[in-house]
């Protein structure tokens, strides 16, 4: 099965949470075989591959191997191991799948085929609807709208807007839709750094499927460059390697209260963007960092620290603002909310642990946790209340505030909370963001 970024927080009882993933992946499933079956038909001529394959993926490697691609991504969604990453040509096949798809339903609810609607993206079934309304402590009669708006708790609302909802169900939790629509762009800048002498430590390799034919190109021309650079890390060699190719500056001077500052005018900014922003939370954090960068701050993301919260594996946390090549100077966790019902409260509360506690292992005293608030607009005021009520009154994991302030924004629908705890002899503070997000 492929995991989702909710996988375990739909509702309180693991074994219906587990019900749910099942049926995500039988309902990613149906479309892939109807891909199947039509391509069958077609007898899978380029064209048609086209749909879902890139251009020199197929060039390169033929129909036989695309279509053990799609059978792979069929064995994966059926397998009852769950996999939180793919491969790269997998959820790129996936995403033009959903795509292509997604296309044929809006067609088709256009023109009041409301049943061709379910072919292409079955409801959940009423037994499982069921579960989650007893799971919510509600009597389930029938489907249909919700009679007060004002129940953030109602489990129609998790169903329809959470589970149902095809686009925020695969861009948010399945798919990092910009890693794979910036591939071209990165690699280059990649190579040209290679070309100059800098040191890339990504490896490059997870990205051919899917490039260009002359970014392929280009990248054949570096391989053995880069090859050697690994040989010397593995040797031990690494440190040498980076004095030689990398003049680490801080492009910045640092201060706490001027990054603050930044980070809120650049989530206005996101808010400003939404038009011409993929939704999802990896979307949303990728667009500011990049503002960040622009900036002047020298900023890593996805970085590995810690432990996870089931302590099995190293946590990873949205992106760091580097004070030095190897000093972290700030953390950046962003979580999407839909409003403040007990599920939603724990998944933030999950969130501060992670800077409070197991993802950070070193003490980095200032962190930022921002909330992309997704709720109409006449209830955001309220929802930072609560949040900003819970903070003050409720211990998170073993930590309590020992000092909270807001501070004052002029920014619309935008809040800042700052909380600051003692965890173990280190004083860190939380900056809570709080930014309306209108899709």
């Amino acid at each position: 099965m492929i995991s989702t970024d909710r996988a375990g927080q739909y509702t309180e009882n693991p074994d219906l949470n587990s019900e749910i993933l099942v049926w995500i992946n039988k309902r990613i499933l149906s479309l892939v075989r109807m891909y199947k079956e039509l391509g069958d038909d077609t007898g899978w001529d380029y064209e048609y591959l086209r749909i879902c394959f890139p251009r020199t993926f197929i060039e390169d490697n033929g129909t036989e191997k695309c279509l053990q691609v799609v059978n792979d991504i069929c064995d994966i969604l059926r397998s009852d191991y769950i996999r939180k990453d793919l491969k790269l040509i997998y959820k790129y096949v996936l995403i033009r799948i959903v795509e292509d798809f997604q296309m044929l339903y809006e067609d088709a609810k256009k023109s009041g085929e409301e049943d061709l609607c379910n072919i292409y993206f079955p409801p959940m079934d009423e037994k499982l609807v069921k579960k989650i309304y007893k799971e919510f402590g509600y009597e389930f009669e029938k489907r249909g709208e919700i009679k007060s708006s004002d129940d953030e708790n109602h489990p129609q609302l998790l169903i329809e807007y959470g589970l149902e909802d095809i686009d925020g169900l695969f861009w948010d939790d399945v798919f990092d839709y910009t890693e794979i629509e910036s591939i071209d762009p990165f690699i280059e800048e990649c190579i040209d750094k290679i070309e100059q002498g800098e040191l890339v430590l990504w490896d490059l390799e997870y990205y051919v499927d899917l490039m260009s034919r002359s970014t392929k190109e280009r990248y054949y021309q570096v391989k053995p460059f880069l090859n050697k650079i690994y040989e010397e890390m593995e040797n031990n060699r690494v440190n040498q390697i980076v004095d030689t190719y990398i003049r680490t500056n801080t492009r910045k001077h640092l201060n706490k209260e001027e990054l603050l500052k930044d980070v809120c005018s650049v989530c206005k900014v996101l808010q400003g963007s939404m038009k011409i922003l993929k939704k999802g939370e990896n979307n949303y954090n990728t667009y500011i960092r990049d503002l960040l960068r622009n900036k002047g701050y020298d900023v890593l993301d996805q970085t590995l620290r810690g432990e996870s919260e089931s302590k099995e594996h190293i946590g990873e946390i949205d992106f760091e603002i580097m004070k030095t090549a190897e000093i972290p100077f700030a953390i950046f966790e962003a979580l999407i909310m839909y409003g403040f019902f007990d599920s939603q409260k724990k998944y933030f509360i999950k969130h501060l642990k992670k800077l409070l506690d197991n993802y950070n292992p070193m003490g980095v005293p200032i962190t930022f946790l921002v909330s992309y608030v997704k709720c109409q607009k006449e209830k955001f005021d309220e929802c930072y209340m609560n949040y900003k009520e819970l903070l003050q009154e409720h211990k998170v994991a073993d930590f309590v505030p020992y000092h909270i302030c807001e501070h004052e924004q002029t920014e619309n629908y935008l809040y800042c909370l700052e909380c600051a705890y003692i965890c173990g002899k280190n004083a860190i503070t939380v900056y809570n963001i709080f930014v309306h997000i209108n899709e």
